[in-house]
């Protein structure tokens, strides 16, 4: 079952099952992660028209080199000719933030042939920085550059995804989004504030990151005000298709926050930015001094 919620531009549609480790999978650091995908931008041509039907397909894997996956694949809706979809779908994962790897797989949909791929997002929980709603740290979306699967794939374009952690205290065994006490749900003016600019650049190092070129492709990532009870049926996928890589694959950063925090503490210093290397870690840029840090400025 999904709930459609709608906003002022394109609604959000909150799956209500609850995806990821099997119950006895499940141990002390177990937790439940909100994964939002909102939108991907200038992804490849596949269609003979210069269109794409793009789909975003989820599948969890126990480590960062399992093949096997932990649950069967999920999947958003398909949107219809177009290069920069919005897709605003709302899952709800239990992992062990320790191990775990969420793999994001995009595909144009062909109703006649298999699938066309459009590229991956690997994301390996350990190694990305995802905070945990309602305890007041800085929140925000994150855009990653689509990676090829293979060397003779042609992939292009970026996905941005909102990632965050439940409360600890929440039980992970919980089977559906309604058993979510209702101030887990953002507030209106949550969701006003999680209206945030992303801005793109691509970070090469592995280690300590060093001085990026500077390239924007920005976007909006609309997300919902109010619920309401509009239900359709769970989308879930079974297209043959497999998952061949696993490369961690961070290479944006994001401009605003995601929920409601002051802009006077969450403000750089003048020429500073904000930055997200390959291995998720945040570091600082000052543009003006040209060098970069791992804490935080004040002002």
């Amino acid at each position: 079952m999904v709930l459609n919620v709608p906003s002022k531009s394109v609604g959000v549609r909150k799956h209500l099952e609850v995806y990821g480790l099997a119950l006895s999978l499940c141990n002390t650091e177990t937790r439940l992660l909100r994964v939002r995908v909102i939108r991907a931008l200038d992804l490849m041509k596949k269609d003979i028209f210069g269109a794409s039907d793009p789909y975003c397909k989820l599948c969890i894997y126990k480590t960062q080199r399992s093949t096997l996956p932990l649950c069967s694949p999920v999947a958003t809706k398909t949107v219809k000719r177009s290069l920069n979809p919005i897709w605003n779908e709302e899952f709800i994962f239990r992992v062990n933030p320790s191990e775990n790897r969420l793999v994001f797989e995009l595909y144009d949909e062909n109703r006649i042939t298999r699938d066309d791929f459009l590229g991956v997002v690997t994301v390996f929980l350990p190694y990305l920085e995802i905070g945990t709603e309602g305890s007041n740290c800085r929140l925000m979306a994150k855009s990653f550059l689509l990676r090829p699967r293979s060397s003779r794939s042609r992939v292009r374009g970026n996905l941005h995804l909102y990632l965050a952690y439940l409360p600890s205290h929440l039980n992970p065994q919980i089977t559906s989004l309604r058993q979510l006490p209702p101030l887990v749900e953002l507030s209106s003016e949550q969701q006003r504030n999680s209206e945030g600019q992303l801005s793109s650049t691509p970070v090469s190092s592995s280690h300590r990151p060093s001085l990026p070129a500077q390239s924007s492709s920005p976007g909006t990532a609309e997300l919902s005000n109010t619920i309401n009870d509009d239900t359709d049926n769970r989308v879930q996928l079974s297209r043959n298709t497999s998952i061949e890589s696993d490369t961690v694959s961070v290479t944006e950063t994001v401009v605003g926050p995601m929920l409601s925090t002051s802009l006077d503490e969450n403000s750089l210093p003048p020429g500073w930015d904000e930055r997200v290397d390959q291995n998720g870690r945040t570091y600082y840029m000052d543009h003006v001094n040209k060098r970069t840090q791992w804490d935080r400025p004040s002002l």
